[in-house]
């Protein structure tokens, strides 16, 4: 292998670059002459040039020998790497992958520069130097004199979200590369939801990837339709959402969740930007200062699409901004309100029936009249589930047939947090509306908000079936007449 000291490069060049140059990347692959080779997403995630990236694999999708072959590429470039699993039993796989790679290119002098106990800590040493060992979640957060130049996270979802935070920290002062692997049944919070973050551009600047069952078409050559992933689904369709995490590789909503559709590669996005043009509605839930006082600014816009409802006069919506603050009371809100851009648009919006006197308060601080009138909790989730619904074309899953009708921009990031946290009581429930309140300490200060605005707007939604009135003398009579009753 050649060797690249990374103490002769400048200190803005990182590893990850230095190791990402496609044509040493095909050079290694072609001398390890593997006998089935890679598929075509294994390729992509192997020739990534980022330094910071999760990939999402299905069950015998080859995740673990994705990140050892991906190691076994960038191990000339670089002194130092870390196989990181929630214990030392769950990094042997991709250990013992990269161990078999390095063999095979002659990397590795003889057995003795690999060490394998039974408990511990794996190493190995190739010939020119580098060490490859594994570690444990715990051991990374108390080593601080050693910086890696990559890091393997396995079973990257078992970990608590600190690791993370910990292995972003040891690759940094090499600019080295941080490799995430893991499936996400049973996998904590923070991983699913990077999954998603990263799968459009985004300030972190990772990338997430996703390797279902069936793009192995090594193990199951007919893909998607092969009859053995079929057996599969029909076996584990019984559990709503088991298939998508255990073969599809893609991250499924708690079941407890209100708001189980709401995705935030979908429903938030930079074309939800402030239009000058247009007018601003705000949407406000407001708080005596223990919990947070959630103000959201929105703009409505024809809508170009067919819409789903021809009875709803369903627009565009844009959750262009929010105030999202603790310990705040009306007055300093509207201050802040009042130095964002939009503000001088504001013409109106909605807030809670139960507080008149915030009601005043922006009245006469503000000089905006915001609407309110009694929302039944159920019927505001149904509101607000009109304009999130969506659907994804079947044969295509990035594609969009139908778009939601209310986005918000990713600094709106308080509607966000509540959108994964807010619950209702049973979580056995699958139905789409809950048939049960959700209790009153949920976070949904924004949610709230969000649904005053637009039942003030739209008004409720309509049932599929209209009660029929009763029949009686009186009204056949009054119809025959057609005589309407007093009001």
């Amino acid at each position: 292998m050649v060797s690249a000291d990374p103490r002769a490069q400048v200190a803005q060049d990182s590893t990850a670059a230095a190791g990402s140059d496609p044509q040493s990347i095909a050079a290694i692959l072609d001398r390890l002459e593997l006998p089935q080779g890679l598929y075509p997403k294994q390729k992509e995630v192997i020739y990534y040039p980022g330094r910071k990236f999760l990939v999402a694999g299905g069950e015998r999708a080859g995740k673990s020998f994705t990140a050892a072959t991906y190691l076994t590429t960038r191990a000339p470039y670089g002194t130092l790497f870390w196989l990181v699993g929630p214990d030392y039993e769950q990094a042997t796989p991709e250990f013992d992958y990269t161990v078999d790679l390095l063999s095979r290119l002659g990397a590795i002098r003889s057995n003795r520069d690999v060490s394998r106990p039974k408990i511990g800590k794996c190493t190995v040493v190739l010939k020119t130097g580098q060490l490859i060992e594994t570690k444990t979640a715990q051991e990374i957060q108390k080593l601080a004199g050693k910086a890696p130049d990559g890091i393997v996270m396995c079973e990257a979802a078992q970990h608590p979200y600190e690791s993370y935070l910990k292995c972003v920290a040891r690759v940094a002062e090499r600019r080295g590369w941080l490799f995430m692997c893991g499936t996400f049944e049973g996998s904590e919070n923070w991983y699913a939801d990077y999954y998603t973050e990263w799968s459009s551009p985004n300030a972190d600047g990772g990338r997430s990837f996703s390797l279902a069952s069936w793009d192995n078409t090594i193990i199951y050559p007919g893909g998607r339709q092969d009859p053995e992933i079929l057996n599969i689904e029909r076996a584990l369709r019984r559990i709503p959402g088991l298939f998508e995490e255990r073969c599809a590789a893609v991250p499924v909503a708690p079941m407890g969740l209100v708001f189980r559709e709401v995705r935030r590669s979908i429903h938030f996005s930079e074309a939800a930007t402030f239009d000058p043009d247009e007018p601003v509605y705000l949407a406000v839930d407001p708080s005596d200062g223990a919990l947070p006082y959630a103000v959201g600014a929105y703009q409505f816009r024809p809508c170009k699409c067919t819409p789903p409802h021809t009875e709803d006069r369903i627009e565009q919506g844009y959750g262009i901004d929010e105030i999202y603050e603790t310990g705040m009371n009306a007055e300093q809100i509207i201050e802040i309100a009042k130095k964002r851009p939009w503000w001088k648009q504001v013409r109106g919006g909605a807030i809670d029936v139960e507080a008149p006197d915030e009601q005043r308060r922006w009245q006469a601080h503000g000089g905006i009249y915001l609407r309110s009138e009694k929302i039944p909790q159920l019927h505001g989730i149904r509101r607000l589930k009109s304009f999130v619904h969506y659907v994804l074309n079947e044969d295509d899953p990035t594609e969009l047939l139908e778009a939601p009708h209310l986005i918000w921009h990713p600094q709106c990031e308080g509607i966000a947090y509540e959108f994964k946290k807010y619950k209702r009581r049973d979580p056995s429930d699958s139905d789409l509306i809950p048939k049960d309140v959700p209790v009153s300490n949920q976070p949904n200060h924004h949610i709230k908000a969000a649904w005053y605005l637009l039942v003030s707007r739209y008004g409720f939604v309509r049932g599929k079936r209209l009660p029929k009135p009763q029949r009686t003398h009186i009204t056949a009579q009054r119809a025959r007449l057609n005589t309407p009753f007093p009001s």
